[in-house]
C-alpha cells in the first residue's frame, strides 16, 4: 500500500461518494486518524493539523475487511439537505436549551445522503454532514491497523517536512 497524499485521497472519495451516497461510514479518533469506509472500499487517513481551519495528511486506500470488528450498524455518513421546515425545527430545540428530543435527531439522520450536486435549490436551507463516530483508538483495530498507523505517521511526518520546510524548522 502506497501512501498518498490528502488532498487526492479527499477528491477520490468525493468522487466515489456522489457516485453512491449511502452506505457510508467515517469514524475518527483523537490521535489524527481517520477511517472512511463506502460500498465496497475503504481508506485509513493520518491528518495533521497545521492551524485550526487547515489540515495536510496522507492516507491509502483499504479493503474494507482490514476493518474488521467496526461497528457498522452505526448511522450512515452523508450530506443531508435541510428544509426550511426542519432547519426551524432544529433551531427552535436548540434554543430551548434542553436536548434536542430524539425523535428529531432520528427525523433528521432519515433523511436520505445525497450526493454533493443535489446540495443546492431554492427549498435548501441547510446541510447536515456526518455523523462522525469518535472511536479511542484507530490503532487498536489490530496488529495490522497499529502497523499502518505507523507507516501513515511517518509518511505524513516527511510531506510536512517536504512542504512546509519552515515550519517543520520550528519542530526541530
Amino acid at each position: 500500500m502506497q501512501a498518498e497524499p490528502l488532498d487526492s485521497l479527499l477528491k477520490e472519495i468525493l468522487n466515489r461518494y456522489n457516485e453512491n451516497p449511502r452506505g457510508w461510514r467515517v469514524f475518527a479518533d483523537a490521535k489524527d486518524n481517520m477511517l472512511v469506509l463506502g460500498p465496497g472500499t475503504g481508506y485509513r487517513l493520518k491528518l495533521l493539523s497545521l492551524n485550526p481551519a487547515e489540515v495536510t495528511g496522507v492516507g491509502v486506500d483499504i479493503s474494507t475487511d482490514e476493518a474488521q470488528g467496526m461497528p457498522l450498524s452505526v448511522p450512515s455518513y452523508g450530506y443531508r439537505p435541510l428544509s426550511h421546515g426542519i432547519v426551524a425545527q432544529l433551531f427552535s430545540s436548540l434554543h430551548q436549551n434542553g436536548p434536542v428530543a430524539q425523535g428529531l435527531i432520528d427525523g433528521l439522520l432519515g433523511i436520505k445522503p445525497v450526493p454533493t450536486w443535489d446540495l443546492e435549490g431554492e427549498s435548501l436551507r441547510g446541510v447536515l454532514t456526518g455523523p462522525i463516530i469518535a472511536y479511542p483508538d484507530l490503532a487498536s483495530i489490530s496488529q495490522g491497523q497499529k502497523e499502518l498507523d505507523a507507516k501513515l505517521t511517518s509518511e505524513v511526518n516527511r510531506l510536512f517536512r517536504a512542504r512546509y520546510p519552515f515550519r517543520a524548522g520550528i519542530y526541530g
